[in-house]
């Protein structure tokens, strides 16, 4: 289908939006639209729509013919070839005489002349609002009040209370398993229809995995290889873990926030920044979170230990203003306690960046994380408003420059078993802080990411070493990953 590449179209969805782009590529699984115009004015550089969601598509204009001109070099001139010169000439010629040419040039007169036409009043020239009448310290801000921002002014203008809780939950986990029997069946037609190209897809590249990338990772500063695991293995962990040594939701939690803020703290400038009598506030990190223990609530704990000495300063967008899981709603209460905020979404979030004197740093993503796929909003008509929210939070995302994202297990959009994207949006993420072991598709995900991803750190949640004795997970017990430290540091 390559002939339609570069065709201007309006897609229509099933669902009755219309977008309109450039054809990039067209397969039977659906386009790829480049200059993507939103029906809502939104714009994107690039677009996917699967042929499962397409209703209609019209064609506005053709692809664009370049004509390329043939360039023909000049013929070279044979009275000006430097290998024919007599080399006894050039010897009897005056050298070039620079002190003479240099007497012609008045540069009294011309800046003179500039002077003289210059209407530039000296207090609006730069170097005015620059200028500082006093010396400055090397600890002194340049703003004056620099901490007296809105960030210690009453939030309840960003996040309504009142939201919290209800009875009934409309994120991604919950509404999953509650669906209709209508649109379950609608879904099953669906599913029929994508299953045997979807398996094909996934057997290639779980044989690709296999074949060419060992599931491993190497530290950065020490001599060691880290195993890589998948999700699976990691949910056998945690449930052994319970089981049979009491290690629950709880302290797990209450280990990857602790050992993870160390990490980020050294990220975003250590004690050299980090201090109390730093005449600037203290660097600023969002974090986007869902209603899920696994990524949620250990954001959560990570951004209550970030905020809870003052020296950081955390804001949480959750992409659902409905929240049920009890891991979640614990963490958040103590978060707010602690000194972090929550708002209601984008609007609201930039309203505040905007009354601050610092700009966002850093951004967590905890959207996914690794038991979720955000493909799954695609099957359910009810989840429209979630998957409309969790896209205009991933485009934000991407939209920031010279900031650090740092994802939790992995990208939100990436599916965490294979590592192929398969939501519309993915995070760009810079690094990625594993909960334990790292995923085994992160392998594919930096293939996609290519040098945006740079970094992955393995984060203890303090799994006791009996736990890989079950036969499922033995192969992971030679490996001494958290020996002296919380964190280990791996390249990909």
């Amino acid at each position: 289908m390559s002939q339609f590449v570069g065709f201007g179209v309006q897609v229509e969805l099933k669902d009755g939006k219309r977008i309109q782009g450039r054809i990039a590529k067209a397969t039977a699984k659906g386009l790829t639209l480049n200059d993507v115009v939103f029906g809502d004015g939104g714009t994107s550089q690039a677009f996917k729509v699967r042929a499962s969601r397409l209703k209609d598509l019209k064609v506005l204009s053709v692809a664009r013919k370049t004509h390329h001109t043939p360039k023909v070099s000049p013929p070279a001139s044979q009275g000006q070839d430097w290998q024919n010169d007599d080399v006894n000439k050039l010897k009897q010629q005056d050298d070039f005489d620079f002190q003479g040419n240099l007497k012609m040039f008045n540069k009294k007169d011309v800046f003179a002349q500039l002077k003289q036409q210059d209407d530039v009043q000296p207090q609006q020239r730069l170097v005015s609002h620059n200028k500082k009448p006093e010396n400055i310290a090397n600890d002194q801000s340049v703003i004056p009040n620099a901490k007296e921002d809105a960030w210690d002014v009453d939030d309840e203008k960003y996040y309504d209370a009142q939201l919290l809780p209800v009875t009934k939950s409309i994120n991604i986990t919950h509404l999953l398993h509650n669906k209709g029997g209508d649109d379950q069946e609608a879904d099953e037609e669906e599913e029929e229809e994508e299953e045997s190209e979807e398996e094909k897809v996934i057997a290639k590249i779980k044989q690709a995995l296999r074949s060419d990338r060992p599931a491993l990772l190497r530290a950065k500063e020490i001599n060691l290889q880290v195993l890589m695991a998948n999700p699976v293995q990691l949910l056998e962990m945690e449930r052994v873990s319970a089981e049979q040594y009491g290690i629950h939701a709880p302290i797990v939690v209450e280990n990857f926030g602790n050992n993870a803020s160390f990490v980020l703290k050294q990220k975003l400038g250590g004690r050299i920044r980090l201090r109390l009598d730093n005449m600037n506030p203290g660097p600023l990190v969002v974090i986007m979170a869902s209603d899920s223990y696994r990524s949620g609530a250990r954001a959560l704990s990570l951004g209550r230990h970030l905020c809870q000495t003052g020296h950081v300063r955390v804001v949480v967008v959750f992409i659902s203003q409905d929240l049920q899981d009890n891991h979640v709603l614990q963490q958040m209460d103590l978060f707010r306690r602690s000194g972090g905020k929550i708002v209601n979404g984008i609007t609201q979030l930039e309203s505040l960046v905007d009354k601050l004197n610092t700009p966002v740093e850093c951004v967590i993503d905890a959207i996914q994380g690794f038991d979720c796929n955000l493909s799954d909003l695609y099957y359910n008509e009810a989840l429209s408003p979630l998957e409309n929210r969790v896209r205009s939070l991933i485009q934000w995302c991407n939209s920031l420059h010279n900031v650090q994202i740092w994802s939790l297990d992995i990208p939100a959009g990436f599916d965490s078993t294979t590592g192929t994207q398969n939501f519309d949006d993915a995070v760009r993420a810079t690094g990625v802080l594993s909960s334990g072991w790292p995923l085994a598709a992160l392998h594919a995900v930096k293939d996609q990411l290519k040098d945006q991803l740079t970094e992955v750190v393995a984060i203890d949640v303090g799994t006791p070493q009996g736990v890989y004795a079950q036969t499922s997970l033995r192969k992971f017990q030679s490996y001494d990953v958290f020996v002296t430290e919380g964190s280990l540091s791996l390249d990909i």
